[in-house]
């Protein structure tokens, strides 16, 4: 008996739980294939990865299963208090990237923003999305925002009409003209944004988010990163 109960507390105890990380952010790799590389790192085994290729799948999840970490886009902490960024991620050095603004008609340039249709990728969710994407364009807006839930569905939208112009990191505007064949025209770029963060749940031991520096090029270069730095404070 004694045996037993001392096999259920093991099993029931924090320290036998497994820990948990959520990953959402806007972009063109497969969100499978990000589960699967960050569950088999060596340097975070014991942790249960679960990627999701929507916004609205991760919030959903939110209600329901505990995360200790989560990998977001780096003005998603904002609007989700219960986690605190601690790791940055990095590309060719860079911490940030400026979206590009882009249309298909050299009709809808700059003096026409305020008059089209603007599309992105759901990444603050859509009572939020209006004043993130004006703070984005430093002031400028667009007559109204849609909302589309994966990168690949920007072109589609794009090309169809649905949109005039569409907002899109150039590393993913780069990988979508691979598939699409339509011409562009960068209309302008908007202010400098951070790339996605490694954030820690709020109460969470924030040494234990440490073994994220450890993780393998392969990790990196699967989450479309190179790099990972602690963010001072």
């Amino acid at each position: 008996m004694r045996l037993l109960l001392l096999s259920f507390l093991l099993l029931t105890s924090p320290l036998a739980a497994a820990e948990r990380i959520a990953i959402y952010y806007p972009t063109t790799h497969e969100v499978r294939d990000i589960q699967k590389t960050l569950g088999g790192d060596p340097a975070l085994s014991g942790i249960t990865a679960n990627a999701f290729a929507r916004f609205e799948d991760f919030t959903f999840s939110l209600g329901s299963d505990p995360y200790e970490f989560a990998i977001l886009p780096s003005v998603l902490p904002r609007y989700l208090p219960e986690f605190e960024p601690v790791f940055q991620f990095t590309l060719g050095n860079a911490k940030s990237f400026k979206y590009s603004i882009i249309s298909i008609d050299s009709k809808w340039d700059k003096a026409k923003l305020a008059t089209g249709v603007g599309g992105m990728v759901d990444e603050v969710g859509r009572k939020n999305i209006k004043l993130y994407v004006e703070s984005l364009m430093a002031g400028q807006k667009f007559k109204r925002i849609k909302q589309v839930g994966k990168v690949i569905d920007l072109f589609p939208m794009l090309s169809l009409g649905n949109v005039d112009y569409i907002v899109i990191s150039p590393r993913d505007l780069e990988h979508l003209k691979k598939e699409f064949t339509t011409r562009t025209y960068k209309v302008v770029d908007t202010i400098e944004v951070n790339y996605p963060v490694l954030c820690i749940k709020n109460g969470y031991d924030k040494k234990k988010a440490q073994k994220f520096e450890r993780i393998s090029k392969a990790t990196l270069s699967a989450l479309g990163f190179d790099g990972i730095v602690e963010i001072e404070k």
